[in-house]
């Protein structure tokens, strides 16, 4: 399986933590293959800023594909930039959802009446499944669910790496 972004993958593995508080109103919307509360995949650094404000915390480091930050807000969103630009955006909030009506606290059965998606276990976290949208090709924009006990926890939406 090609891996997505570091930092979807990093977030579950990582144990990062956001806040409940929801978004701000009109900004709850899941744009399947496209981003999350006005951000999208492709965006800089300064488009975040002005649509999200300032983050709570920044987490920088360097990794195989370069230098990324993770911004952290504080209505359950983080947004991963690598070498300047977005490659993901992560939302553990249940206000936000798919023009479907899917986000977190939906069901397995919900998400699979709603769209069409390939699930598997995940590798390091046997008890989690994802759920993707797109295809795992380097380049493409996938939306990933990430389920437990078959119910969404947390939805990224990101760039497949190499």
């Amino acid at each position: 399986m090609k891996r997505l972004t570091t930092a979807i993958v990093g977030l579950a593995a990582a144990g990062l933590v956001l806040s409940s508080v929801p978004a701000q109103a009109g900004s709850d919307t899941i744009k399947v293959g496209v981003g999350i509360s006005g951000v999208k995949v492709g965006h800089k650094k300064k488009t975040v800023v002005r649509k999200l404000g300032q983050p709570l915390h920044v987490q920088k480091g360097r990794n195989d594909d370069g230098p990324y930050q993770v911004l952290t807000y504080p209505h359950a969103l983080s947004v991963t930039l690598v070498r300047k630009y977005v490659t993901n955006v992560v939302t553990v909030g249940a206000k936000q959802r798919t023009s479907k009506g899917i986000g977190v606290g939906s069901t397995k059965a919900e998400l699979t009446s709603a769209y069409s998606v390939s699930c598997q276990r995940v590798a390091t976290e046997r008890h989690l499944k994802s759920c993707t949208i797109g295809e795992m090709k380097p380049g493409e924009i996938v939306t990933d669910f990430r389920l437990s006990r078959n119910v969404i926890h947390w939805v990224g939406i990101g760039t497949v790496l190499s």
